[in-house]
């Protein structure tokens, strides 16, 4: 503030220096002008308005220079003044930040408006805020008093009229909070303005009830206290565990008081960064000290602290009572036990016990006081706290501890005579009566130490008197009567032992040799076992099921067993290898050691054992899990295809293989485990499955399989016979896909294709022959060459036209070495022929056509096939030659049999009597008689290869019985395949070829492709 303050000053000069150089535009006034002018400058000095009389005399001089002496007259008047002003404002900044001089401020700024009455607005502004730090001045010193009054009042123990006289305080600043300082806007907003006079208030009040309205609590608590020094600690106990509560709850008003006052903290921390000289700051800054004194005390004052006196009054008075009845109690107790009453000690230690909860559970109050920062560090009133208080809690729990090892005391005194030894224990109770002994040796030991330390700080407990000087001889006697039962228990406990080692190896070995037995049994489960329900379902009295989720709990039970057999075997030697035991003279126990730490490798090398088949049993129900949901998801993707109305070709080829996999993965989950009612499931949707997919997909098949064979027979009456053969070939696996014998029409015309191929064989050049790229060269130049000789020849270039049609003949010369019989050779030779001498090739046509003739008579059928093959290529170079047609038709008919003749009048009706005869079976709708009724349509087709009403009519039936295929095999027939083909790869052939005989004979099996031609290796061999 009085930075701020110094700086107004220098505004005011800087003002006045501005004004000085102020002035309006220059214009030409007259004499008479500047002497009112002059006037009014005078009037404005004399109304003490020396701003106005400056702006005058600025005006006067810029219009008339020669009148200069007369205007600086009076301006030295007008800064003989601002001087004045300047020197009472310093000293006005003094009085008040130096001296807190309020009333002589108040005087200064009254003398200082009486110098200029009529400042400009900047001096105004600064005034004002002179006025408002005056006032903060005074607020200041009154809280400053305030606090020093209350803290008389605190010393006092007036909580009440310490915390009224807080209150007075109130006010200060509250003006400046909620007003505008000079011109500016508040910095505080209007939410603020209301919620943070309430906050601090409502504190105020909550303080001042506890104080007025706790009254009841304080006297009651001061009777409490005259209570303690005559009632039994029970209920004490109990009637301080409501005070307890209440006290408890005032700690968290506490809480709440300071968790209220973080919105004050905020806001001035707000303010602060805004203008850390804001006067709104002061009323956050007074609040703060009233709830919490100043920062600077040296001792605790404020609101807060009031309350935390009247808390600390209540305290004190009923703690001090506490300790005095828990150190008499202690005195007493060991007084007692000095004297031997044991009965006496117990009850006075007792006592002791229930005093020293009781006041750890008052001390124990102070942690809902104890305030923590995030660095750790405990804020002051927590450390007055920890400083004042924990020494007497630590020593509350001291007295806890000591007196409850005098109990323990007292009861191993009163036990000794219970430990006896009687002939006929078992071992349970032989082990019962020893860890009774173990129990309490180890108690022994414990207050051995405990009393060792207590005997070397007596002194440190002497603060309480609780310790009469007899205490020591207590010590030194209760030490000796420790040795004395510590021996005579490690006696008894010797003889149990011996006992033991006969009892012990025998029921070790026993329980070693049965868990044995269990992991053979299980190990059987894992590896395969015959089992009935599997054998009458599968009809195969040597399937082995494997059944790793039998097995699994077991293992996990066995190697659970193993472990705690493990671990009471050494814990049984840890016991006999104790000191205790190398005092047996007899020997028994070494013995016992010797053989039962031979059993100790057994033990653990059969854990090993299950815990490595307790993984394979695991490993086996995941994969085989695994397997299952694999095959059951393939199982579906079958079914959405089956059951689709759009599946195609390739959904139904995926849907076999989906099938296949479903089969493998449900066989491998059967191999890893057994699942007797899934196998029963799988089985079924496994044939229902196949048959379905085979049923849908024919509809299919027969389609398309009839296509290839229209395209296969077309591409045979075009004499494409490979093209033939290739669609027949395609028809042939395709009818295959759904069935499992061949289809009789196929076969019939890869019969004619096949022997049409034999003769046809040679002529044309396939893509896939090594010498196919050479021979396709030597083609294209004889071409070439036959061209240009054709051209030269029609331009009458013969000679050159000659020597290009020999050239075309010596590249087929390098054709016909390696395909003498090659169709395009042939030909390109027969129209060079006929180009050079067209004469001479007439004459020799007919010679041409008998010798190729006389080649069909041979007996050879490389001869019959080249004579087959002129004849062709004559045809193309003259097709209407007479006869040739004839020749042709003859050899292919009857001497190469390369095609059929059409059937006689007498075949086509056998075949349409056929045809009528299956149509009345199919007719009748009688769906047993299909096979008799598709006998009839093969006969038709036989007689006549084109009725196509036979054939329409046989693919009806296929498609209406469906496939006769296998796709897969039922789990069990599936896992006797499998069994032959391991065989099979272990050369043990007789029993491949007796299981593929016992497959044969189910009807599910017998046309299965893979036993097929696993038959069929088998035949290979023999």
């Amino acid at each position: 503030m009085k930075r701020g303050l110094i700086k107004a000053k220098g505004i005011i000069l800087l003002i006045f220096m501005l004004v000085i150089n102020f002035s309006l535009s220059s214009q030409d006034l007259t004499n008479k002008e500047i002497r009112a002018l002059m006037e009014q400058a005078q009037a404005y000095y004399d109304d003490k308005d020396y701003d106005n009389a400056i702006r005058v005399l600025t005006e006067i001089l810029d219009n008339d220079p020669d009148r200069l002496d007369q205007a600086v007259k009076l301006m030295d008047k007008i800064l003989e003044i601002r001087n004045l002003y300047n020197q009472k404002y310093r000293e006005l900044i003094t009085e008040l930040y130096e001296n807190e001089n309020t009333i002589r401020a108040d005087e200064l700024i009254k003398e200082l408006e009486e110098i200029e009455p009529n400042p400009n607005e900047e001096i105004r502004k600064d005034i004002r805020k002179i006025r408002i730090a005056v006032e903060l001045v005074v607020d200041k010193i009154e809280i400053r008093k305030i606090m020093d009054e209350a803290k008389l009042l605190l010393d006092n123990r007036d909580y009440e009229g310490a915390l009224l006289k807080y209150h007075e305080g109130f006010i200060r600043g509250y003006r400046t909070f909620t007003e505008p300082v000079a011109t500016e806007d508040l910095i505080v907003s209007t939410l603020e303005q209301e919620s943070l006079p309430r906050i601090r208030e409502s504190i105020y009040e909550g303080a001042l009830t506890i104080v007025r309205d706790e009254q009841a609590l304080a006297d009651r608590i001061a009777l409490f206290s005259q209570t303690i020094k005559t009632q039994t600690p029970q209920r004490i106990a109990a009637g301080l565990s409501e005070l307890l509560d209440e006290m408890d709850s005032m700690s968290d008003q506490r809480k709440a008081f300071i968790d209220s006052s973080v919105a004050i903290n905020q806001s001035l921390e707000r303010i602060i960064g805004i203008d850390d000289r804001a006067p709104e700051r002061f009323f956050l800054d007074f609040s703060l000290i009233l709830l919490f004194g100043r920062s600077d005390s040296d001792f605790f004052e404020g609101i807060i602290s009031a309350t935390d006196f009247f808390w600390q009054d209540l305290f004190d008075s009923i703690s001090s009572e506490l300790n005095a009845r828990m150190a008499a109690s202690y005195g007493n107790a060991a007084l007692s036990y000095g004297n031997g009453d044991l009965t006496a000690a117990r009850t006075a230690y007792d006592n002791t016990l229930d005093f020293a909860i009781s006041t750890i559970s008052l001390y124990e109050l102070l942690y809902n006081r104890i305030s923590v920062q995030p660095d750790l560090q405990m804020d002051e009133y927590s450390s007055f706290i920890v400083g004042k208080y924990y020494g007497s809690l630590v020593d509350a729990r001291v007295y806890a501890r000591v007196t409850d090892s005098f109990r323990t005391m007292i009861s191993l005194r009163e036990s000794f005579s219970d430990y006896s030894l009687a002939q006929n224990r078992s071992i349970e109770e032989l082990y019962g009566l020893r860890r009774s002994i173990l129990a309490d040796l180890p108690r022994i030991d414990e207050e051995e130490s405990l009393w060792a330390t207590i005997g070397t700080s007596l002194n440190w407990l002497d603060p309480y008197g609780a310790l009469p000087e007899k205490s020591g001889s207590v010590y030194s006697n209760v030490n000796r009567e420790l040795a004395s039962l510590r021996k005579e228990m490690q006696g008894i406990n010797l003889a149990i032992l011996t006992r033991l080692t006969d009892r012990e190896y025998s029921r070790i070995e026993t329980a070693l040799s049965g868990y044995e037995e269990d992991f053979s049994d299980n190990r059987e489960l894992i590896d395969g076992v015959k089992d009935d329900e599997v054998i009458a379902y599968t009809g195969n009295s040597e399937i082995l099921s494997t059944f790793p989720d039998r097995a699994l709990p077991g293992l996990i039970s066995l190697r659970d067993n193993l472990d705690v057999l493990l671990g009471e075997t050494e814990d049984v030697l840890d016991t006999f290898k104790s000191e205790e035991t190398l005092q047996d003279e007899s020997g028994k126990i070494a013995e016992f050691i010797d053989k039962t730490e031979k059993i100790v490798p057994r033990i653990i090398g059969l854990a090993e054992d299950t815990d490595n088949l307790e993984t394979q049993a695991r490993d086996n129900i995941f994969r085989a899990d695994g397997f299952e949901n694999q095959g059951t998801k393939q199982l579906g993707e079958v079914k959405t295809i089956v059951n689709s109305s759009r599946a195609s070709k390739e959904s139904f080829d995926r849907a076999r293989e989906n099938l296949k996999d479903a089969n493998n993965s449900f066989y491998q989950s059967f191999s890893l485990k057994e699942n007797l009612e899934l196998r029963k499931r799988v089985d079924a949707d496994l044939a229902s499955l196949q048959q379905a997919l085979i049923d849908a997909e024919n509809r299919l098949v027969v389609a398309d399989v009839r296509n290839y064979i229209n395209l296969g027979k077309q591409a045979y009456i075009d004499r494409q016979y490979s093209r033939a053969r290739a669609y027949m070939e395609r028809a042939q696996n395709r009818w295959l896909t759904t069935n499992s014998e061949d289809h009789p029409e196929i076969q019939y015309w890869m019969a004619l294709i096949d022997i049409a191929l034999k003769f046809d064989q040679g002529r044309s050049i396939n893509p896939t022959e090594p010498l196919y790229d050479e021979m396709t060269q030597f083609l294209n130049l004889a071409y070439s060459n036959f061209n240009k000789g054709v051209n030269l020849l029609a331009r009458g270039n013969r000679d050159e036209a000659i020597e290009a049609f020999n050239q075309a003949l010596s590249n087929l010369e390098n054709v016909e070495i390696y395909m003498p019989r090659n169709e395009d050779a042939s030909l390109l030779r027969l129209r060079i022929a006929q180009l050079i001498d067209p004469n001479q090739f007439r004459a020799s046509f007919a010679e041409r056509v008998n010798s190729a003739w006389d080649k069909l008579q041979s007996d050879s059928s490389t001869s019959r096939s080249e004579g087959y093959g002129e004849l062709l290529d004559l045809s193309k170079i003259d097709p209407n030659y007479p006869g040739l047609k004839e020749k042709i038709a003859i050899a292919e008919y009857d001497i190469l049999k390369t095609r059929r003749r059409p059937p006689d009048p007498a075949k086509l009706a056998e075949s349409d009597r056929y045809y009528r005869q299956a149509l009345e079976i199919v007719e009748t709708g009688q769906r047993t008689s299909y096979a008799i009724a598709e006998g009839y349509l093969d006969r038709a087709i036989a007689a006549n290869p084109e009725n196509n009403l036979a054939i329409s009519l046989k693919d009806r039936i296929q498609v209406d019985t469906g496939g006769t295929s296998t796709l897969v095999l039922p789990t069990a027939l599936e896992n006797r395949f499998r069994e032959a083909q391991i065989l099979f790869e272990q050369e043990r052939y007789i029993e491949v070829l007796q299981i593929i005989e016992e497959l044969k004979k189910d009807s599910r099996a017998r046309n299965y492709p893979p036993l097929l031609k696993l038959e069929e290796r088998l035949k290979s061999k023999y």
